[in-house]
Formats: structure tokens, C-alpha cells, sequence
């Protein structure tokens, strides 16, 4: 790794803001303390801010000479977890931690942010640091666009993000050749019966088999259905049902996700979800009610800003690139579906720090606080300096 120049004296205190965030996080839109922490931070930086933007996100904007306009986001809402930590900087709310590093992208971009303010009269365009709430399946990046208070994507040409994932080792980053996240669905499934007495099945319509037999039939539908070449997941991750030992319920709760790439596929699988429901109600006598949820829609980088990340980040780490796409859901596909640009993750594990995101034990290596920061200096000098 080769931090910038410029960010290497600021290792203690990328340090120390992120252990600050850390510490308050906060949910969705309601982020009062870490809006006006960002806010306050880069007012002192003497940029202009703009706050509220999108109910409680902040946008700063670094105007050089003239030239193009880039915009930069970091998400800042944490998840409601109960963080299992030990370290002396744990969330001191209860039931809210920074499981997903949004507190570390936001720390990296606001360091990024002080570094390029010295570098002002060098700038030939503009930068916009967009700072996101509600990104945990609030739609923070939908609602920032349209906020009428602020058009966020006038004059902007490009647009780039950075996540974490302690999977990977800090050094080391992920980076597909087109899809940086998935179509992320949710369904629900209700499976209404007659319920009983459990020694009398005969006078119900059990709703259990039906939903078991529901079930199984959702999981052929990746592996029959779906050519092997496109990469598809249909999960069932709730099912509920009756309380009693001896009692058949009337009805069955079902719920689960949807992921995939291309939108044929997703048809296919969501037609398949119908045509299962539908035949599991003929043969079972239940009545079968599937809601299908689209939630987020793929993040597409585009050839050129992979270029624009990979020159930048080549002057930061030499490290591995992985190209397999990642099978998240991203809000940040609001912005790609707008602007050209680029999502890319940093590795930010080590032999020691390999937690899965959304964990209960999820933590980083502080280092790649460095690497984030000079990633994005380095991208503003490519693309803005040079």
C-alpha cells in the first residue's frame, strides 16, 4: 500500500473520527448527531454545505476552476444490532451498530474532503461529497435526488462510492467488470387454510403441507429454471405458522429475498413464483396470496469510470482484484442509473478481522481508513488535477 502523501499525516485522526462515529450510530433518515458531526466538519473545512438534503443527508460542494463536476457518496445509518464487540469504542446505543462500515466510508471521504481543500487552486472542475442516509432499505439515495431543495445531479458527470467487507484483506479490493450489486427482491407469501384439531386433519385444509411443498418448489426454480451461466438466488428465510402442539392453524406465513442480475432472469424467476403459488392452490385447497417486492435494481459500472478507479487506485495498492460480482442489494444504483460511475470495495480485513457484514461482530483494520482516503484523492487528482 502506498498511503498519499497528504493523508499520512492524518492516520490519527481518520482514526479518531471513525471511532467517534462509531460510537453514535444511528438509523435510516434519523441521524441527528452524525449529520451534524459530517455537517459541522465540513463547514470548518470552509466548503460550502448544504444540509437536510434528503430529510438528514449533507452535501459539500468544492469548486475549482472550471471543469467537470464529480460526485463523491458515502452512506452514514447504521442497522439495529446489538453490537457483540469488546473494544473501548463500541456503540453506546443500544441495539444500533455500525455493522456495514458506513461510519468508516464516511470518515474516509470527509478526510478526503480536508485533503482536497488544500489542493482547491489545482482543481479544474467541481466535487460534490454526498453524504447518504437511509441506505439500509430506506432508499436514502432515491430521496437525496429528488429533493427539491438541492438538484444533487446537476452538472454531474460521474459518480463513485466506496463500501468495506472484512472478507477481504485490507490491500486487496473487489471490482467486476460490470455488476457491482444485484436486483435485491422481497416476498411474502400467505397460505390460507381451515384450521382443527390436530387428531382430526380430515375436517381442515392444512395450510403446513402446502406450505412445505410451496417451499421446495421455490428452490428448483434457480436450479431448473435458470441457466447455470447467470448466477440467481431465491431464499426462504421465515416461515410461521400455528402455536400450538396440537393445533392445525389456518393460515402460514412465508417470507424470503430474491437476487439476480440480468432483468430476464428476474422475470423468469418472479413468473415461476406465480405459476408455483398458483399450482400449490389447485392441489391443496388453500388459497395462496404471493406480494413480490422490487426493491433495488443492479449498480452497472461503466467502462470508463472502472478505468478512472482502477488508475487511482493503482498509485494506492498493489493488491489483489476480485472480479466476481457481489450478490448485494446497493442503493447507490440510483446514481449509476443517472450518471456514469463506479462502486467499488475495499478489502478491510486481516488474518484475524474476517467478520461478515451486518454481524453482530463486524470490525475493520484501521488501515484501510488510509486507503479509502488516499483512493479518493487520488481519483480527484486523476480525473480533476492532472
Amino acid at each position: 500500500m502506498e498511503l498519499h502523501p497528504a493523508v499520512q499525516p492524518l492516520i490519527s485522526e481518520l482514526s479518531q473520527v471513525y471511532r467517534e462515529l462509531h460510537q453514535c450510530p444511528e438509523l435510516q433518515y434519523d441521524l441527528p448527531t452524525t449529520s451534524n458531526f459530517v455537517a459541522n466538519y465540513l463547514e470548518n473545512l470552509g466548503l460550502e454545505v448544504h444540509r437536510r438534503i434528503g430529510q438528514s443527508g449533507v452535501v459539500a460542494i468544492l469548486k475549482g476552476q472550471e471543469g467537470p463536476t464529480l460526485l463523491l457518496r458515502a452512506d452514514m445509518d447504521a442497522l439495529p444490532i446489538q453490537e457483540l464487540n469488546s473494544h473501548n469504542y463500541i456503540s453506546k446505543n443500544p441495539g444500533v451498530m455500525h455493522a456495514c462500515g458506513h461510519d468508516a466510508h464516511t470518515t474516509m471521504l470527509l478526510l478526503a474532503s480536508k485533503v482536497l481543500v488544500g489542493m482547491r487552486e489545482s482543481i479544474k472542475g467541481t466535487v460534490k461529497f454526498c453524504f447518504q442516509p437511509a441506505e439500509e432499505g430506506g432508499h436514502g439515495a432515491r430521496t437525496m435526488i429528488k429533493d427539491p431543495s438541492l438538484d444533487l445531479l446537476s452538472c454531474v458527470s460521474e459518480v463513485y462510492a466506496v463500501h468495506l467487507d472484512s472478507k477481504l484483506e485490507v490491500g486487496d479490493y473487489l471490482l467486476s467488470e460490470k455488476f457491482m450489486s444485484c436486483y435485491s427482491d422481497i416476498f411474502s407469501i400467505e397460505v390460507l387454510g381451515k384450521g382443527g384439531h390436530a387428531s382430526a386433519p380430515h375436517f381442515t385444509i392444512d395450510p403446513l403441507p402446502a406450505s412445505a411443498q410451496l417451499i421446495t418448489g421455490l428452490q428448483t426454480i434457480v436450479s431448473r429454471n435458470i441457466d447455470p451461466k447467470h448466477k440467481a438466488v431465491v431464499s426462504t428465510s421465515y416461515v410461521h405458522g400455528g402455536e400450538a402442539y396440537n393445533a392445525i392453524p389456518d393460515s402460514v406465513a412465508i417470507k424470503g429475498s430474491v437476487r439476480s442480475y440480468e432483468p430476464e432472469v428476474k422475470q423468469t424467476i418472479k413468473q415461476r413464483m406465480e405459476e408455483i403459488c398458483q399450482g400449490v392452490q389447485s392441489m391443496s385447497g388453500c388459497k395462496v396470496k404471493l406480494n413480490y417486492t422490487n426493491l433495488y435494481f443492479p449498480i452497472v459500472n461503466s467502462a470508463r469510470c472502472i478505468s478512472n478507479s482502477l488508475e487511482a487506485l493503482s498509485k494506492v495498492t498493489h493488491g489483489r482484484r476480485v472480479k466476481e460480482p457481489p450478490m448485494i442489494g446497493e442503493d447507490f444504483s440510483y446514481f449509476t442509473e443517472e450518471r456514469e460511475g463506479c462502486y467499488l470495495i475495499l478489502g478491510s480485513g486481516n488474518d484475524q478481522i474476517k467478520p461478515a457484514l451486518h454481524s453482530a461482530n463486524f470490525e475493520i483494520d484501521e488501515r484501510v481508513l488510509g486507503v479509502g482516503a488516499s483512493y479518493w484523492v487520488r481519483l480527484i487528482e486523476e480525473r480533476l488535477i492532472n
